[in-house]
């Protein structure tokens, strides 16, 4: 761990949160803006690592049939360093390789004996239906769940940043007429590229907020998982393209039950933080995800009014 003096004070230049698209969701993504065909190669997908139509899940897909409109959750994203002087604890955020493909400790949002499956309208909000016998119990855990967009209202704004506190305030940006007939201006510097602490932010706010439901169903997940509740602390969530179908799958009894479910689940973005979200001592947890891009203005500031 790097440290350095601020002010007097100790702090440490380590992330609390590390944000890392995956480089085959950047291949779905281009799949999906170009409408084009392309290759699901083997060991790319969710369906795979959970035995979910894995086979159907790879080769040849179109991106016109892929969204990007599921998350799951993990408690794998962050690991102790120990304690400094004054006894307090210090956390390292992981961070994944551009290939990973899941998070580093998935776990369910839900989990049930197979004779006590969800009602089928809850049932709607989740994909990645696993079956799985724990002891004597067969069980099904939904791994994936849809993403709110009721909040996602994508613009351009235009955002600051303070050099000191790394606080970013922002303004939507009103495209002017002479936007549409740019002219060329010449750089003052000849080494280097002057890049400003203006940026302009592209995104929509995909809403991953988890409700006291959603909460209560988690300390569940890992009573039966791990016994033991304290475990219900998140601190991975990964967002996933995928493709809408249909699939009959095992309820009790032996007989069988069709429900929606994920062909060609792909991560495309994965996201760990230092200081989990704890399911034990929050009633709600509000979580958004500001999809797009920041890009920097290499102008002056007073160019943009």
């Amino acid at each position: 761990m790097v440290d350095v003096v601020d002010n007097g004070r100790t702090k440490s230049k380590l992330p609390s949160q590390l944000i890392s698209p995956t480089a085959f969701g950047t291949v779905v993504s281009a799949a999906v803006n170009c409408k084009q065909p392309f290759n699901v190669p083997a060991n790319t997908t969710l369906n795979e690592k959970y035995d979910v139509i894995a086979a159907e899940s790879i080769g040849m897909k179109h991106g016109k049939d892929f969204s990007l409109g599921y998350y799951g959750i993990g408690i794998g994203g962050s690991r102790s360093i120990g304690a400094d002087a004054n006894g307090l604890e210090g956390r390292k955020v992981y961070q994944h390789k551009a290939t990973d493909q899941a998070a580093f400790y998935p776990i369910p949002f839900i989990i049930r004996p197979i004779d006590s499956d969800i009602d089928p309208a809850i049932r709607d909000n989740y994909r990645m239906r696993v079956v799985r016998k724990i002891g004597e119990i067969t069980y099904v855990m939904y791994y994936l769940k849809k993403i709110g967009f009721q909040l996602f209202d994508p613009m351009v704004k235009i955002g600051t940043r303070d050099k000191s506190t790394g606080n970013e305030t922002e303004y939507p940006y009103e495209y002017k007429k002479e936007d549409l007939s740019p002219t060329p201006y010449e750089l003052l510097t000849t080494d280097s590229i002057p890049l400003s602490n203006t940026y302009a932010n592209g995104t929509g706010k995909l809403d991953l907020s988890l409700n006291s439901s959603d909460l209560n169903e988690i300390r569940n997940v890992c009573t039966v998982l791990f016994n033991d509740v304290t475990k219900a602390a998140i601190n991975e969530m990964y967002l996933v393209h995928g493709i809408e179908t249909t699939f009959d799958g095992q309820i009790g009894s032996g007989g069988t039950v069709n429900y929606k479910e994920l062909l060609s689940a792909v991560s495309s973005f994965t996201i760990t933080e230092a200081w989990a979200r704890d399911a034990n001592a929050n009633s709600t947890m509000p979580w958004g995800f500001w999809y797009g891009n920041s890009l920097p203005m290499l102008v002056a500031q007073d160019a943009l009014f």
